[in-house]
């Protein structure tokens, strides 16, 4: 007697005996009952799996569909939701109205239109706020930036905007901005300067090391101060904020002299970019690139640094010509200006130029270990040795006995003090009694006078 492989029970000699593939590739005696119990589970699962297809295929209609078409096929896909929950959860299923199936599809529509509204409403805010706190930290930057000096400007905009200085500051590495400085200024200084411009950057140099102590120090309290205030913000924010104003501030001069420019140069009736550049040198307006090009553009040309470089160049060369045309076969004159706004380095090459004038071979010693010598002249036997000292209160003792002490080093027999100010009595009488010559302020005037007057150009 056969068992049946579903149920496992006997199957009676005169019972039907089916024999079914119950899995793939295998096969079994199936009674009546159990052959067409599974026979309808399967018959079952195929249409649940075509009905899901069809709900699938019907949803992606939907997502490419027109508006119209969404509208007529909505209540379609609300059905065919229906059934395949009920395929799956049974026919008492309710549906749960969390359920994105049981969701009015337009309902859906709306809540993701409400929800994408609600995030554009937030970036709006977000942007609004982040507008609002530039302009606060830009309020407090410009106040910042009051009565504050070119020079400390310059410093500023200098580490916005050179990328070697500027991580340091976005990684608020405030130590290694510091040491950037100080170490070009060493490095500055070992090389002994031998010229004004040299000396002037050394200066310059000096001053920068200061300035950015300064305001690394003022940084840290602006933003302790705006934070302060509620006002969300970081130190390379505030520096690109007080970047801006600056930018901004150097755009208006150069706008201001290009529109003085460009008034001046318009009434010569000039035609061309090299005429018109000819007339901007000739004027004597500051060369800059910018305020040039702005000027160009006002008369309605247009021009690359390059072209503008090679057209200032030419114009230049002309001038030098011009010039050299022009006092060929004339006596050159001597001239001398006025000493009164040089730094103190300035003032020695000044005093170098003034002997010159006056017939001696100068030259100039170490601007550190100079041995008591500035300068050193040469004049048939002599050999003069020179201290410069541009004071603004008397000249002393020490001036004197360095000069004094300089004779023997550099194989000198005279030696001269020269100041833009005067001399204490006891220096005057330690130069008497070591033949050393006192020139003081207005001996030097006395004498830049004699030479201008010589020159015929007083």
């Amino acid at each position: 007697m056969e068992i049946c492989e579903k149920c496992r029970k006997k199957i009676g000699l005169f019972r039907k005996k089916i024999n079914y593939e119950y899995e793939k590739g295998k096969f079994g005696i199936y009674c009546n009952k159990c052959y067409k119990e599974s026979e309808y589970k399967l018959q079952e699962e195929q249409r649940k799996l075509q009905l899901y297809a069809q709900y699938i295929e019907l949803l992606e209609d939907y997502e490419i569909g027109t508006d119209e078409n969404k509208r007529e096929m909505r209540s379609e896909i609300i059905e065919m939701e229906r059934k395949v929950f009920k395929d799956i959860y049974g026919e008492d299923y309710e549906g749960d109205k969390d359920d994105i199936f049981w969701l009015d599809r337009q309902d859906k529509e709306k809540i993701e239109r409400e929800e994408k509204k609600k995030k554009e409403e937030i970036e709006r805010e977000k942007r609004k706020c982040k507008k609002e706190n530039i302009r606060k930290v830009s309020g407090y930057c410009d106040r910042y930036l009051q009565n504050k000096e070119a020079g400390f400007k310059d410093l500023i905009y200098e580490i916005y905007k050179t990328d070697e200085i500027r991580k340091y500051l976005i990684e608020e590495d405030f130590k290694e901005l510091q040491e950037y400085y100080d170490k070009k200024y060493r490095i500055a200084k070992l090389n002994n300067p031998s010229s004004s411009e040299e000396y002037d950057k050394l200066i310059e140099l000096k001053s920068s090391c200061s300035n950015i102590r300064l305001f690394i120090q003022d940084l840290i309290k602006l933003r302790k101060l705006i934070e302060r205030n509620e006002i969300e913000t970081d130190y390379f924010q505030i520096i690109e904020e007080i970047s801006k104003l600056i930018d901004k501030e150097i755009n208006e001069i150069l706008e201001k002299r290009a529109i003085s420019a460009y008034n001046k140069i318009s009434k010569k009736n000039t035609v061309g970019i090299k005429q018109i550049i000819n007339e901007y040198i000739s004027l004597g307006f500051i060369i800059n690139n910018i305020v040039m090009k702005k000027v160009l553009n006002k008369f309605g040309y247009e021009c690359s640094d390059y072209e503008l470089n090679n057209i200032y160049n030419e114009c230049i060369e002309d001038k030098e010509l011009k010039d050299f045309e022009k006092n060929l076969g004339t006596k050159k004159e001597k001239h001398i200006n006025s000493f009164d706004n040089l730094n103190s380095y300035q003032f020695e090459e000044y005093i170098e130029e003034l002997f010159s004038l006056l017939g001696y071979e100068v030259m100039r010693t170490k601007l550190s270990g100079d041995q008591g010598a500035d300068i050193i002249l040469k004049r048939g036997v002599d050999k003069i040795v020179v201290q410069v000292k541009k004071y603004k209160g008397s000249v002393g003792n020490r001036a004197v006995q360095e000069v004094v002490a300089s004779i023997k080093h550099y194989g000198a027999n005279k030696a001269i003090v020269v100041t833009t100010s005067n001399f204490t009595q006891s220096a005057y009488e330690l130069a008497m009694s070591n033949d050393v010559e006192l020139w003081d302020g207005d001996r030097l005037k006395s004498i830049i006078k004699e030479i201008n007057k010589s020159s015929n150009c007083i």
